[in-house]
């Protein structure tokens, strides 16, 4: 047991590690690809503005410029009278700056001016947004100051309930992993919800998992690398290679966890992830249901000859141990158990015509050796089959 919570702690660990390494790669890139970036932008020079990280989740139905093109048609439309420039775009998500006109359009005023935004590209774009937005800055520093505050405002979204965040002041981020027990204990009680397909569980599970994004202290990148976490824990505990490699394809559940730019993006990754998972592990216990009843019949037809779990599993074509793993899983009971049982009953009904020796009995059922046969009816039945006949 000791080595069995080593191992998962080893595991857990590996994986943030590849987590965090994966992450500050695809940062470098990024910080390469944004450098000299600032200059390329036609830009108004000594006015104020807004930076806004607007984060496109329909990126893979639409081609990614008809995607800009109209969220940059709704801005345009939306803010008549300010000036509007769309700096950067990529990777779904968009970096646009606005102008700033005076102190009426305080943080509520532009929170509801861009949840119009939201909506319009919702309704009558079907194009879904997040969007996260700085406080008022130069323009000389949206760059440096307004893309960095914006793009945490983006992060901090942890549900689309509120699909818009404009925040002017910060608490600063704490870096700490959320505790390992924490974690681990989570883990578990998410499958087990899942496995148990009970939907009270299932939403208990995701209310946690929100508060947990919800904390504000808590940085996208840790929540990135403790959700890569979650999923291949539970990617582990489904049985089926061919299923569990549909859940890891590209642009699928790992993917997307690092394509993520808000905590709500990750959320939703992971109801997605939970739905297939549940969906195959409901599958599985079917398969595993099936699979002991097919068992009961076979000792139902078989039982007078010999037959052993060996037996069963070649004419099932399933490995011994696994068919021995699945049966007392599903009946509670070993295969071997649901012979000898099986045997007795039968033997039970013989004994009662008061037709055959204890000896003959025996061998209509199966075990040959008088003295086995009374050591395995003893065991069930607490008493002798002479006894029990003599009852």
């Amino acid at each position: 047991r000791e080595m069995k919570h080593a191992f998962c702690a080893i595991f857990i660990f590996q994986t943030r590690s590849r987590a965090v390494k994966k992450i500050i790669e695809q940062c470098e890139v990024d910080a390469k690809k944004c450098v000299g970036r600032e200059k390329e932008i036609p830009f108004f020079q000594g006015e104020a503005c807004r930076v806004c990280a607007c984060e496109m989740r329909d990126i893979e139905r639409y081609d990614y410029e008809v995607c800009k093109n109209r969220i940059e048609e709704i801005l345009n439309s939306t803010f008549l009278d300010h000036k509007v420039v769309v700096a950067e775009g990529e990777s779904g998500m968009l970096i646009f700056v606005i102008e700033y006109k005076g102190s009426e359009e305080n943080a509520a005023w532009f929170q509801r001016r861009l949840e119009k935004v939201v909506s319009i590209a919702k309704i009558f774009q079907n194009i879904r947004l997040r969007i996260g937005a700085g406080k008022v800055v130069k323009s000389a520093e949206w760059g440096r100051v307004g893309k960095k505050q914006a793009i945490r405002n983006l992060s901090d979204i942890y549900t689309d309930n509120s699909p818009v965040n404009v925040k002017e002041n910060y608490t600063e981020y704490i870096q700490y992993w959320k505790d390992e027990n924490d974690v681990e204990s989570y883990m578990r009680r998410l499958y087990v919800a899942l496995r148990s397909g009970m939907e009270e569980n299932k939403k208990l599970c995701a209310e946690e998992f929100e508060e947990y994004l919800k904390q504000e202290t808590r940085p996208i990148e840790q929540c990135r690398s403790d959700t890569h976490a979650i999923i291949l824990y539970l990617v582990r505990k489904v049985k089926s290679k061919e299923k569990m490699e549909k859940i890891l394809v590209p642009e699928k559940a790992l993917d997307a966890v690092y394509r993520s730019k808000s905590k709500a993006a990750l959320a939703e990754v992971m109801r997605e992830t939970c739905e297939a998972i549940s969906t195959i592990l409901e599958e599985e216990q079917k398969e595993g249901s099936s699979l002991s009843r097919k068992v009961n019949s076979i000792i139902e037809r078989d039982y007078r000859g010999k037959i052993s779990l060996k037996d069963i599993g070649k004419e099932l074509f399933v490995n011994s141990s696994y068919l021995s793993r699945v049966y007392k899983k599903e009946t509670g009971y070993t295969v071997t158990d649901a012979i000898n049982s099986y045997r007795i009953e039968k033997a039970k009904e013989i004994l009662e015509t008061g037709e055959y020796r204890v000896c003959e009995v025996g061998e209509m059922v199966g075990i040959e050796d008088p003295a086995y046969f009374t050591h395995v009816f003893l065991k069930y039945e607490g008493k002798s089959p002479s006894d029990f006949m003599n009852r």
